[in-house]
């Protein structure tokens, strides 16, 4: 097993954006700061936040569904909803975990999301993505095996994603 660095070009990445036309939109919980939400909105980010529906101190399952019922992905910073039996994903937008444990891996989390979950809204619907330091885990359904699986990937200290794939003998 050993990582690779992940290939695309940018024609590739044009034909996915001609493809995928949906841009996500995201619900923030509490675990996620005022300044964050306030910031991702200026930057284009289509966020709503446990504010706007009055869910302040609301239990995480509270949380979960009010983001189904949107029909965007929740963003959060609480490991808890990574426990698929507990937050089940086939049905679910989506649910982004930031495990990020200073302002420089925030900010590259954050450009990842941006430039990779962003822009490809349908990619993502029922998948988990967790971000934790410079490693990405992403659970979700392969099409291709039909089951569900968690792929790994990480961002170098430049931004460049790799992904953890299974050496062939």
């Amino acid at each position: 097993m050993t990582w690779k660095k992940l290939q695309i070009t940018k024609a590739e990445l044009s034909d996915l954006k001609n493809i995928f036309r949906k841009k996500a939109k995201f619900y923030a919980d509490e675990n996620i700061e005022e300044e964050l939400i306030g910031l991702l909105k200026n930057i284009g980010w289509n966020i709503e936040s446990y504010k706007d529906y009055s869910l302040a101190g609301q239990p995480d399952e509270n949380q979960f569904s009010k983001a189904q019922q949107l029909k965007r992905m929740l963003i959060t910073k609480d490991p808890d909803f990574w426990d698929n039996k507990k937050f089940p994903i086939y049905k679910h937008p989506g649910v982004i975990i930031l495990e990020c444990k200073n302002d420089q891996r925030l900010g590259a989390s954050l450009r990842f999301i941006s430039d990779v979950i962003l822009p490809f809204a349908e990619i993502w619907n029922n998948s988990k993505v967790r971000i934790r330091g410079e490693e990405i885990a992403v659970f979700s359904k392969d099409a291709d095996r039909g089951i569900w699986d968690v792929t790994r990937y990480k961002l170098d200290k430049n931004g460049i994603p790799f992904i953890w794939e299974n050496a062939i003998a």
